[in-house]
């Protein structure tokens, strides 16, 4: 038999599994099993409080009574304390400390936590925590079968063999399931030339493998996996179910409008301090290539201030897109941005949280747009 213990206030709350047909209940007993203080998270409280109005509407005879919950209002309970779909969570985050919680309780609640666990809760930021998660794969296939990833294992560069070769494994494993991933990953640290450990060959055979991803964001470059000088290799274009797409500082020539324009099936474009936006013409060089609509935001600090692009005054966006397939839009972030890794920080924040494909800015309609400061 397996118990579970909660306080609220003065009341107990119980959750007890037999034979394996779990029941819930209120009681003012003392029981061993296992305990925690709803009052330290306000989630927690939250969910405690629901069980506790719960089972002292089916109480009939007061405190000394048990009232039983079914274990299909306990599995709400933990339904109902779930992020937006594709949401990821840190450890410190209320929502995963209540679904680790939940994995103590019983196997019925066990199995929900740990699912949900795989889905919003899979965050690699240490490489502590990779190498734990590796390890953990052959007693536990399912974790082979997660959904959604933040990736950020390298603290300062990437000469780093072992880890790398480690990021490389995780994505054999995964490739099949995952659809969302955030890196935050110094891909710059160590260029072609300065790679004498031959650790950007095994990156890049990892990323090469994440052909079922669709949401994908890179906080500190444009997925940078060149291995040898000027190669300007294009991994993301080789992953075909890739819809919404976030790169940091990424060079927007020609070659980089057409191989977006030449994605079989790219929705939403995120450019994070771009390069080149102000030499080449995004609408002329997306359009050249391509018969499909495309949204994309071009996201700066809002103290940077850009020129009026040199081909502002020859180009007529509405004589060559009159139907607007192409929807430019200009993003600018708080004035308290003033460092770099301030502004990736609230880029990969809102790549976790998926509201960065939904971020609104200012329309533009003519280049020139792109010199006005929006406030």
């Amino acid at each position: 038999m397996l118990s579970w213990v909660a306080w609220w206030g003065s009341t107990q709350l119980y959750v007890q599994g037999s034979f394996g047909f779990p029941t819930c209940g209120l009681a003012p007993m003392r029981r061993k099993g296992y305990r925690f203080r709803p009052q330290s998270s306000p989630l927690l409280a939250s969910v405690a409080s629901r069980l506790h109005h719960l089972t002292r509407a089916l109480s009939l005879r007061g405190m000394e009574t048990k009232a039983w919950l079914p274990i299909e209002l306990v599995l709400n309970v933990i339904t109902c304390s779930l992020p937006s779909p594709g949401t990821l969570l840190d450890s410190a985050h209320p929502i995963t400390k209540l679904l680790l919680s939940f994995t103590l309780v019983c196997q019925e609640t066990r199995r929900l936590a740990a699912r949900y666990l795989r889905q919003h809760c899979v965050y690699l930021d240490s490489e502590r925590r990779l190498g734990s998660f590796l390890r953990a794969i052959p007693h536990r296939p399912a974790l082979r079968e997660i959904s959604s990833l933040t990736l950020a294992p390298f603290e300062y560069d990437i000469d780093d063999l072992p880890l790398c070769s480690w990021v490389r494994e995780l994505f054999c494993f995964t490739c099949e399931s995952l659809t969302k991933l955030v890196i935050d990953i110094p891909l710059r640290t160590c260029y072609p030339e300065d790679d004498h450990l031959a650790v950007r060959p095994v990156l890049r055979e990892g990323f090469e493998r994440l052909v079922n991803l669709v949401e994908f964001v890179s906080t500190q470059d444009e997925l940078y996996l060149d291995v040898v000088r000027r190669e300007n290799a294009c991994v993301w274009e080789q992953w075909p179910k890739l819809k919404r797409l976030a790169l940091y500082n990424v060079a927007a020539d020609e070659t980089f409008w057409r191989r977006v324009a030449h994605h079989p099936s790219l929705d939403v474009l995120i450019l994070s301090n771009p390069d080149c936006i102000n030499e080449v013409d995004p609408k002329a060089a997306f359009l050249k290539h391509a018969t499909r609509s495309l949204s994309a935001t071009v996201c700066y600090a809002s103290y940077r201030r850009m020129d009026v692009p040199d081909y502002a005054s020859h180009s007529t966006w509405k004589a060559i897109d009159p139907k607007g397939r192409l929807m430019i839009m200009f993003k600018c972030i708080t004035d308290d941005l003033w460092e770099r890794d301030t502004f990736q920080a609230c880029i990969r924040s809102a790549g976790e949280d998926g509201s960065l494909w939904h971020w609104q800015g200012e329309e533009i309609t003519h280049p020139e747009q792109f010199s006005v400061r929006v406030d």
